[in-house]
């Protein structure tokens, strides 16, 4: 009897739990339904309010946008950022449906990067762009917003002291590089971030330096940047020395100070000769870490022509006093740098500087310091110093013009011209000019 009634109990039980199973089961089904539903109808998922269904996006071009929408955004799109965040509570009707806020929230996206996406919880995300093609720009806004969407907009403009993306940070900084809080906004972001971790890859980054390096270039070069590790897993010192020259190329003394503090092997034996003369030309500020690199590469393996911007560019320097016309060899001796013996490196050295002049010729043979001596006061010396002024070389930095370049060197603009063969006067940066006396 007693085990008649065990099994009677588990029987109990088991029925129940079958039950419970199945009501379960039935609740699972019915929830799944109304989500389906819910997703069909409005594209926002029941479940944790999550938007699921991809944002409609049409594009609508100027002959097709009202005369009075086209009018107003024209004339919000010349406001500053604070003056648009103060239109954000402006409900007055323009035409099609569209108020004020509509405009402006369009605009403070579009060309101030406002974050629309951080404004807006997930169950507030914009069902709906419309991208209207202006006569030189594009403005998106986002029809149907409701009180409930400008409501959190504008807590979160209260809350935020810049509501705006990286990209937005970033370009308002390029306007403002004074800003310390608009600074402290921008490196704390998620892309700022990225680029100072993939830098201190090879050593510690001084921020200020980034930063003034980063504002030399344009977004997408710290976009590329940021999104490669993301697919690629690629921080590699590939990547960082091609980032780093990428803003070299543009003119960035920053980028320039950085690789020669952080990466000087590649900066002397890597680069090319026109990345290399480019990069000394940046340095020019740095007296102590341009002379580094000038002797670094007299002492190189390169160009004649290489060996001379260097020794010019030596020369120019305040702490290089009293050193015109030397001689290569004579500059690596006077700083206590090592001298090539092979006969042949020091010949092209001592013909370049002195403009491959055949009266230089003697001096790469054994002779005795008297008449070495005598060879310099000859009447034929002037011709030599005379040559090696025509032959002096600029490279062409990021803002100049032929009128600049004029100017710097005390020459006629024509001049340069003629000895160039220039065909216009564009200049291209990094570009090598040879300056006539």
């Amino acid at each position: 009897m007693a085990h008649q009634e065990d099994d009677r109990i588990k029987k109990r039980r088991t029925q129940r739990l079958v039950q419970a199973l199945s009501a379960s089961l039935l609740v699972n089904l019915i929830l799944s339904v109304l989500c389906i539903y819910e997703w069909q109808s409005s594209g926002y998922c029941l479940l944790k309010n999550l938007q699921c269904k991809p944002i409609e996006v049409s594009v609508v071009s100027s002959s097709e946008v009202a005369e009075n929408l086209y009018s107003a955004l024209n004339s919000l799109k010349d406001k500053s950022s604070t003056e648009l965040l103060s239109q954000l509570n402006c409900e007055r009707i323009i035409d099609d449906g569209y108020q004020v806020r509509d405009l402006a929230l369009g605009v403070l996206t579009s060309k101030y990067h406002f974050a629309i996406q951080k404004a807006l919880p997930n169950g507030l995300q914009p069902k709906q762009e419309r991208v209207i093609q202006l006569t030189d720009e594009k403005i998106t806004v986002y029809p149907g917003l409701s009180q409930d969407h400008f409501l959190a907009i504008s807590h979160f403009v209260q809350e935020e002291r810049f509501p705006f993306t990286a990209e937005g940070l970033f370009e308002q900084l390029k306007q403002d590089s004074s800003n310390p809080e608009l600074r402290a906004a921008f490196v704390q972001t998620r892309e700022y971030i990225t680029c100072e971790t993939v830098l201190k890859e090879s050593g510690d980054t001084n921020r200020d330096t980034l930063v003034a390096m980063l504002l030399t270039g344009n977004w997408k070069m710290i976009s590329d940047l940021v999104e490669g590790p993301k697919s690629e897993q690629d921080l590699s010192i590939e990547k960082q020395q091609k980032f780093i020259l990428s803003y070299i190329a543009l003119g960035s003394k920053s980028a320039a100070e950085y690789l020669i503090r952080h990466d000087r092997e590649f900066a002397i034996h890597k680069l090319d000769d026109i990345q290399a003369m480019n990069l000394l030309g940046l340095l020019e500020d740095q007296p102590a870490l341009c002379q580094e690199y000038a002797l670094a590469l007299l002492e190189s393996n390169r160009k004649n022509e290489v060996w001379q911007f260097a020794m010019n560019t030596l020369i120019a320097l305040p702490t290089s006093e009293g050193l015109k016309g030397r001689s290569r060899n004579d500059l690596l001796r006077f700083f206590g740098k090592k001298v090539p013996k092979d006969e042949k490196s020091v010949m092209t050295a001592v013909v370049d500087v002195k403009a491959k002049s055949t009266t230089v010729k003697p001096v790469a043979k054994k002779v005795e310091p008297t008449k070495a001596k005598a060879v310099a006061i000859a009447p034929t010396t002037p011709k030599p110093v005379k040559k090696s002024k025509k032959e002096r070389t600029y490279i062409v930095q990021t803002g100049d013009n032929l009128w600049k370049i004029s100017k710097k060197f005390r020459v006629q603009i024509e001049d340069i011209r003629f000895v160039n063969k220039l065909q216009s006067d564009a200049l291209k940066p990094g570009t090598i000019l040879r300056i006539p006396s």
